[in-house]
């Protein structure tokens, strides 16, 4: 374990994406917590459907810290352009996954208000989340 974080703090040092990426998905496994500290920090560079696994891995041991990483990209493809709202609501429904792994539909419930309520001039995303979850916001 201490030779993976030894990599995973030189590959940060560093900054090579490219290593982070291929190392990711191995670390999934065997140490979740430094896939997810590795997906943080290489976040933009890292396709989302792989945030989405590492954020599921590492909501094993802490639920908080899979959504946290969902949000971060989420909050960088909303703030591109509305064509990446699909991916937001694909991590949005990540999060909701990892939410009812743990059985707390109410702080899912939480999330997304809260979501929703900081992006409301957004319409289009909010008829999304909408139509996605069925809240009432």
């Amino acid at each position: 374990m201490d030779t993976l974080r030894d990599l995973c703090n030189r590959i940060l040092k560093k900054g090579s994406s490219g290593t982070a990426i291929l190392l990711i998905p191995r670390l999934m496994e065997k140490a979740p917590e430094l896939s997810g500290m590795l997906a943080k920090h290489f976040i933009n560079s890292i396709d989302v459907e792989m945030v989405a696994k590492v954020a599921i891995a590492v909501a094993g041991k802490a639920p908080e810290e899979g959504v946290t990483l969902c949000r971060m990209r989420i909050n960088e493809d909303i703030l591109r352009s509305h064509v990446h709202y699909d991916k937001a609501v694909f991590l949005l429904a990540t999060a909701r996954d990892i939410y009812a792994s743990k059985r707390n539909e109410s702080k899912l419930v939480e999330f997304i208000k809260g979501f929703a309520s900081e992006n409301r001039g957004k319409k289009k995303l909010i008829e999304r989340i909408r139509q996605e979850f069925g809240i009432v916001l």
